[in-house]
């Protein structure tokens, strides 16, 4: 990265961008700032040079290659765990820390190409939308179900003619007679109508099932008018919608379901690429996902050669042209700081980022129809990090992903 593009990674403002760029001779012509603004570039260029020796922050995760991955805002609600004196593990404030996103890009590089960006960009603002309906219009559980400040415990009995009575308890206890929880320090009492315990039930259906059947839970479609406006949008941005998902696991034990780890890697090829995934089938699966419109993940393990140790490994799939919020699958990271960022190419061609700590690395490539993402875990252990992360890799055939 050059100076000029190092400077609009940190966000300055066109006018100080200028004068940064011809002070340092990036353009033609005298500096024309006022002296105010001179001393807060001279801060922002003093700022940079520290940041490029001390590594990667959250403020400037564009310039070592996390800004692609990196949850705006995050940083706000990053934690990290550290070790109390008396040997108790704490969570505390993590300044230097956030959230990265295995599903979708966060940001797109200056040289994508701008179908390839229009799609992203696309699935932002449709999500936006998206987002900004079901804030308007709440699905929400019935207000008489809703229980005041201090319960813990409800119960619902049905009368005579069909309204129903809502009790809220402060507690509950086990009755012995009944073999049952009872309620324990009554609240209050309210009366509902039928159709509000229909409405009640509807809702505690839907939220059990984390959503509508017929779309990704993590859409959020609750009724017949959110799965109307969820397809408006998909058509207005012409976007594919994930719908129902297809879970493959492992077969366990003497267990007669689940498959072989070789025929799970041939199902999930089959769903999604073209030819096999794996160069290398992986030392185990956990579990392995897919939708009918080429997003899949995969839960996987694979043996370190230099050290035995085992790696744990995630990896994700995201057509640039689905409906996505780059939420479904978020990764904490309490220091930033610790991540060095490199490229790396793939034995098929493909060139990836990659960024690794000495326990934990990312590797994201920008794929002809989808984005690539995965998180290697267990790296500690690694006599050699590099070639460790490199291994994972390379056992991917990245031009082989997609339908």
């Amino acid at each position: 990265m050059n100076d000029l593009q190092f400077l609009k990674a940190l966000d300055a403002d066109d006018l100080a961008l200028l004068d940064a760029a011809q002070a340092l001779g990036l353009t033609e012509g005298p500096s024309v700032l006022p002296l105010r603004r001179k001393k807060l570039l001279r801060t922002a260029l003093i700022a940079a040079v520290l940041l490029s020796l001390l590594g990667v922050t959250a403020y400037a995760a564009d310039f070592l290659g996390l800004r692609a991955m990196f949850l705006p805002g995050s940083q706000e609600m990053a934690y990290r765990a550290v070790d109390a004196p008396d040997g108790e593990r704490l969570l505390t404030e993590a300044p230097d820390g956030g959230m990265l996103s295995l599903t979708q890009p966060m940001a797109l590089p200056e040289d994508l190409d701008p179908q390839t960006a229009a799609k992203v960009e696309n699935s932002a603002d449709a999500w936006a939308e998206w987002l900004a309906w079901k804030e308007e219009h709440p699905f929400e559980e019935p207000e008489v179900f809703r229980p005041p400040e201090g319960s813990g415990f409800s119960e619902t009995t049905e009368n005579a003619g069909g309204s129903y009575t809502v009790s809220f308890y402060e507690d509950s206890r086990w009755d012995e007679q009944t073999g049952k929880l009872v309620g324990a320090g009554l609240i209050e009492e309210r009366t509902a109508t039928a159709e509000e315990y229909a409405a009640d039930r509807k809702y505690m259906e839907v939220m059990g099932h984390l959503g509508m059947e017929g779309y990704d839970h993590s859409y959020g479609v609750c009724d017949e008018a959110g799965a109307e406006k969820l397809e408006e949008l998909a058509a207005k941005y012409g976007l594919a919608l994930r719908r129902e998902r297809t879970v493959l696991y492992p077969q366990t034990g003497d267990s007669e379901d689940g498959y072989s780890l070789e025929t799970l890697v041939e199902l999930l090829s089959e769903k999604t690429c073209s030819a096999p995934l794996f160069r290398q089938n992986p030392n185990m699966i956990d579990h392995a996902y897919y939708f009918q419109e080429g997003s899949f993940g995969i839960s996987y393990s694979v043996v370190d050669a230099a050290s035995g140790e085992e790696l744990s490994c995630y990896a994700c799939n995201s057509p640039y042209g689905t409906l996505s919020s780059g939420m479904e699958l978020m990764e904490m990271e309490g220091d930033l700081t610790a991540f060095q960022a490199r490229t790396h190419t793939a034995p098929d061609g493909t060139e990836l980022t990659v960024l690794f700590s000495e326990k934990t690395a990312y590797f994201y490539a920008w794929l002809e129809d989808s984005y690539f993402a995965g998180r290697i875990g267990g790296l500690d252990g690694s006599a050699d990090v590099e070639a460790a992360v490199d291994a994972v890799i390379d056992a991917i055939v990245f031009t082989h992903i997609g339908l």
